[in-house]
């Protein structure tokens, strides 16, 4: 059953043509609330709006499985392109809809968002780079360095980079197992055991390796197994969103699906989500600040080159960015009152004084890390493409 929210989304949006995180209802920080909820853990997150109406029975096992920048413009795009069973089994068998990513609509953000059931202002992972004050510098989370250098590499506490509980801490306290089946080579990661704080962390080497860790442990009572896949991220970013590499790859994930729809029995709820979208960008114009007149007065961009936040030494005026018919720069104060970040921001300094919004699929050419600039899809900013990200629930 396909419940179409699209049309709200759009009228709730905040800014004209684009997608604006709704944070209330309708978005993928409001997952956590609704699985809490399967548990009879009732607690005071933001629910998602569109389930509170349906009756929906509540499963002592739930599989999240989130594949990282499958957007639901792509989905559809590739069933329209080929056959994907699986798939179209949980559409027309489960239930299926749209919700919105946050703002950057990058994992860096998305993923803690998800799993702290909070919004960006509020956990403060606002992006793949932010300026933080601990360090004195631009951090890249993700990879522990220095964003300026990567040859610099930092270290940071767990509860420094995600300083509210957890899912998986939360389900703790109430004696729910959890587990969060990983890439092998993340389990390492400070990132990682942040975000997945809590919880027993697995490690997988490939999609059947994926497979059979979900099946041993759906073999438990009662149990939260949350599994995270990489690949259409990559091949989107190297190939395009929407090239035969990635339509390829979907459908082999679908085949991969159709094996654990086997497997999955009724005391089972699969819930398919992701952290957000891509869009292709192998057209899109590069815009080279520092080339620009009074670029002197830019510091240094921070964010990511599809959701820049633009330090500056107090002199830029937002005149400077007129000139660029494809992006509208957001003073850090305007992108706030917009609740691109929600409504809550515990982190300001982290933004710049300028967020940069993109009309179209541009980028701005950054001055450290520029092999970004390269990679045919990219995502960070409002479009559809980026923010519109399908959420599937399904069961027997």
């Amino acid at each position: 059953m396909f419940i179409d929210t699209i049309e709200e989304i759009k009228k709730k949006s905040k800014i004209n043509g684009l997608i604006t995180p709704i944070y209330n209802g309708l978005n993928i920080s409001n997952i956590g609330s609704f699985i809490l909820e399967n548990y009879e853990i009732q607690n005071n997150f933001e629910k998602l709006s569109l389930i509170q109406s349906l009756e929906i029975p509540k499963k002592k096992k739930v599989v999240l499985l989130l594949i990282d920048a499958l957007g639901f413009n792509l989905l559809n795009f590739v069933r329209n392109k080929v056959l994907l069973e699986s798939f179209e089994e949980m559409i027309n068998n489960g239930l299926y809809t749209v919700i919105t990513s946050t703002f950057p609509s990058t994992t860096a953000t998305a993923l803690p968002s998800i799993y702290t059931l909070s919004t960006p202002g509020i956990h403060g992972a606002l992006g793949y780079r932010f300026y933080a004050k601990e360090f004195g510098n631009l951090i890249n989370p993700l990879f522990q360095k220095l964003s300026v250098n990567k040859n610099c590499p930092i270290k940071f506490d767990e509860s420094w980079f995600i300083p509210i509980k957890t899912i998986f801490e939360i389900l703790n306290d109430y004696r729910i197992q959890n587990y969060s089946i990983v890439r092998s080579d993340y389990l390492s990661s400070t990132f990682d055991k942040a975000v997945y704080r809590g919880t027993k962390e697995i490690g997988y080497l490939t999609l059947s390796d994926l497979y059979n860790k979900i099946l041993e442990l759906l073999t438990l009572d009662t149990v939260f197994i949350n599994a995270y896949w990489w690949s259409i991220d990559a091949l989107s970013h190297h190939y395009s969103p929407f090239s035969q590499t990635v339509i390829s790859e979907i459908k082999f994930i679908d085949y991969f699906l159709k094996m654990l729809l086997e497997k999955i029995d009724n005391d089972t709820l699969l819930i398919i989500t992701a952290d957000h979208g891509q869009i292709d960008t192998s057209k899109g114009k590069v815009i080279k600040l520092r080339d620009e007149p009074g670029s002197s007065n830019i510091l240094l961009p921070a964010s990511d080159v599809r959701a820049p936040y633009i330090y500056t030494n107090g002199k830029l005026k937002k005149e400077f960015f007129e000139k660029f018919e494809n992006i509208v720069a957001l003073t850090k104060e305007e992108a706030f009152n917009l609740g691109l970040f929600g409504e809550t921001i515990n982190f300001d300094e982290r933004v710049g004084d300028y967020v940069i919004i993109f009309k179209d699929n541009s980028c701005i050419e950054f001055i450290s890390e520029e092999s970004e600039v390269s990679l045919l899809g990219k995502h960070g900013n409002l479009t559809e493409d980026e923010m519109l990200v399908p959420l599937i629930l399904y069961y027997k």
